[in-house]
């Protein structure tokens, strides 16, 4: 027996019994691959496409009767800009207190186009592309490319005209 070796011990019958393990082992690393790194891929993509789905679904016209009333077109300075649309498809837009335009107003068939005449000059019409109506902000870009988010209102405060609820 060499010095680096164990000294014998007593053999015991049972010692070289070795315990097996019953249970399911753990998946080889291309198996977990499939089963987990797969189904979150397909999970992702279905979530991805619920998202554009709804989006699409969101991104919609307007009809004439969402459109008619009053819309916070936006502010510069101290002035906000509104704009009301009636149904005998007249509109009015008013900086402050002073109106800015007005005129006639037509929407294409699919809500997607809104185009403002205005009346002291009918060969100048403004279109407003309607990016999409989510019940709550009509998102557009004017005709010179600015975007922009108009929001419906109950009735113009702080105006001449604040007592005609629209």
């Amino acid at each position: 027996m060499r010095w680096s070796e164990r000294p014998p011990a007593a053999h015991l019958g049972f010692a070289s019994l070795v315990r097996f393990r019953s249970g399911p082992c753990s998946p080889s690393v291309a198996v977990a691959h499939l089963i987990l790194v797969r189904s979150m891929t397909r999970s992702l993509l279905l979530v991805a496409a619920v998202v554009a789905i709804t989006h699409v679904a969101a991104a919609r016209g307007i009809t004439s009767e969402e459109l008619l009333g009053t819309w916070l077109m936006g502010a510069t300075g101290a002035d906000k800009i509104y704009g009301t649309f009636r149904s005998d498809h007249s509109y009015t837009i008013l900086h402050g207190e002073h109106t800015w335009a007005h005129g006639r107003w037509k929407l294409s068939d699919d809500g997607k186009k809104l185009q403002m005449i205005i009346e002291s000059n009918s060969s100048s019409r403004d279109v407003t592309i309607i990016r999409y109506f989510d019940g709550r902000l009509l998102h557009i870009t004017v005709s010179n490319g600015v975007q922009g988010a108009w929001q419906k209102i109950r009735q113009m405060r702080n105006s001449k005209h604040g007592s005609a609820k629209t």
